[in-house]
């Protein structure tokens, strides 16, 4: 599972309710494996907005205690809205555009999820 946040108040607060939903019920259900949380990744993150780096600043710190990975923030960006909005993804859309390269640690992290997986 990966966790989608905007860095924002009511945001963080809805996520962090939701995880402790998830472990809760992890453990009432005696689900045996757990199952994983991949990761925790801001995202439509704005670096000028003083909240948005307030709360991404927080993250590392609350993932760590968490024991859960902390990827970098994606960045808000209108390539990725319209990509979505067509149905394509954001290297058919706009090949070559930066805004790819911050889901790079999330697409590593689930090749190396499947190796596992496949053994």
């Amino acid at each position: 599972m990966l966790i989608p946040i905007q860095p924002e108040y009511k945001a963080s607060q809805s996520a962090a309710a939701m995880i402790e939903w998830y472990y809760f019920n992890c453990k009432r259900l005696r689900l045996k494996p757990t199952p994983k949380i991949l990761g925790i990744v801001p995202t439509r993150w704005k670096s000028d907005w003083g909240a948005h780096r307030s709360i991404v600043e927080e993250l590392p710190l609350v993932c760590k205690n968490l024991g859960i990975q902390y990827f970098s923030p994606i960045r808000e960006s209108a390539d990725i809205l319209n990509a979505s909005g067509r149905g394509l993804p954001l290297g058919i859309y706009r090949p070559g555009k930066e805004a790819r390269g911050d889901f790079m640690p999330i697409v590593d992290a689930l090749v190396q999820e499947l190796k596992l997986i496949r053994g």
